[in-house]
Formats: C-alpha cells, sequence, structure tokens
C-alpha cells in the first residue's frame, strides 16, 4: 500500500489484526507514503511484527486518537521501527525474540508509549536483541496516560537470552514503568549496554541487574521510588 489516503472512517483508517501483516517481500519498508486522517478511532493498527513495514513518509495526524496502536504478538523478524509523527502505542507485552535472532532497531526520535499492563521483553524465552540509538533527537518509552505516574507500565526487561553485543541503548529516556515490580530497564542475565540515558519516575528501580554485568555510564536518575540502580 503506498500513496494512498485514508480519510474520515468512524473507527481506524487501517486495521490489521494480529494474525494478519503487511507486505514483507520487498527490500525496504512497504506501507510508503501514505496519509491517515480524520478517522475516528486510530490512524492505524499494526501488530508488533509488522511495525517495520510502515515507512517514515506517511502521516498519521487529524485522527481521534493520534498513535499507532501496536498489537502484542511476538517479533521474530529483524526490522526497524521508524520515527514517525505521532507516538506507537503498544497495548499489551511484546516479546522481542525467536530462532532467527530478531533485532529490533527503534529509530532517533521515536516515541514509544505503553498502555497499562504493557511492556516489552527482550531475549526473555528465545533469542533477541534490542538497538536503540537516540543520539540526536532522543528516542522515549513512556506512559500512554495524559497524567503519567509511576508504574503506568511495566517497563523493559532484557532477558538471559539477548545478544550483549547488539542490545545497545543511547539517547533513550525510560519513565512511569516499574509495574513488573523490578524496574523501568531490568538487565535478567542480559549485559548490554545503557549510555547518555534518563531513567527516571519507577515505582519500582529505575535500573535493576539479576546475573547481568551491563555498561551503564553517563545514566541521569529521578524520583525512582526504590532507587536508582539495583
Amino acid at each position: 500500500i503506498e500513496g494512498s489516503t485514508f480519510s474520515d472512517n468512524a473507527q481506524d483508517g487501517v486495521y490489521l489484526s494480529s494474525d494478519s501483516g503487511l507486505d514483507t517481500s520487498g527490500a525496504g519498508p512497504t506501507f510508503t507514503g501514505n496519509v491517515m486522517t480524520g478517522n475516528g478511532n486510530y490512524p492505524m493498527t499494526v501488530n508488533a511484527n509488522h511495525v517495520g513495514e510502515v515507512d517514515g513518509t506517511c502521516s498519521f495526524t487529524g485522527n481521534g486518537t493520534d498513535a499507532i496502536r501496536v498489537l502484542p504478538v511476538v517479533v521474530s523478524a529483524t526490522q526497524t521501527w521508524q520515527a514517525q509523527d505521532v507516538p506507537y502505542l503498544i497495548t499489551g507485552d511484546v516479546k522481542i525474540q525467536g530462532l532467527s535472532m530478531p533485532i529490533v532497531t527503534v529509530e532517533d526520535g521515536a516515541v514509544l508509549e505503553f498502555l497499562p499492563g504493557a511492556g516489552l521483553d527482550v531475549g526473555v524465552d528465545s533469542y533477541g536483541s534490542l538497538s536503540a540509538s537516540g543520539s540526536v533527537l532522543g528516542i522515549t518509552f513512556t506512559s500512554s496516560s495524559a497524567s503519567p505516574a509511576p508504574g503506568d507500565w511495566d517497563g523493559i526487561t532484557l532477558g538471559d537470552i539477548c545478544n550483549d553485543a547488539a542490545t545497545i541503548l543511547e539517547g533513550v529516556t525510560i519513565e512511569y514503568g516499574g509495574a513488573n515490580g523490578f524496574a523501568n530497564l531490568h538487565f535478567s542475565g542480559c549485559s548490554g549496554t545503557i549510555s547518555g540515558s534518563t531513567v527516571r519516575h519507577s515505582s519500582a528501580w529505575g535500573i535493576y541487574r539479576s546475573t547481568a554485568s551491563p555498561v551503564i555510564a553517563s545514566v541521569y536518575y529521578e524520583g525512582n521510588a526504590l532507587g536508582d540502580l539495583f
């Protein structure tokens, strides 16, 4: 789907159910140059394994709720989640893992908002990695609430089957998580890297390490209920 307009619909402009997807046969994203506006609900709903097919050339503003709703399925394919003109709204636990050892790269400038009970699990049950470099614009992982509070969402868990070398968070802000009982960012056996980042307003710890020796450099902490680093 490319160069198309989806407007003035009662519900979403485009809705892909959890067992549907976008064309993955191209060399890059295949949902390109589209405009979604004036729709009564979300501009687009897509499952997590096909977010990488949505190109940054699209426009998603002027709808009932200006966010790309992401359904919680396993992300089993290596892909890049591009920065868009609206946030991604994560609606449940998204797991990045699979025998293909998927790596999800989050583009500089992207904003990921999480509903209550939602979180991001990387390499917990099978191989998987997360690379997020916000060295210029920054990348934000945050609450979806209009009045955010600590514990609004679970947080990010980096499991013991992650690729340590490929799991790098740089220039990110992780805030208002901790509902998983550990932290905004839980290194659970994964010895990845976080640097030049902000970790704040967790209902538990800011960063929690379980049998892991991650690289932690130049991290700013603020308002984490149990402390900054465990």
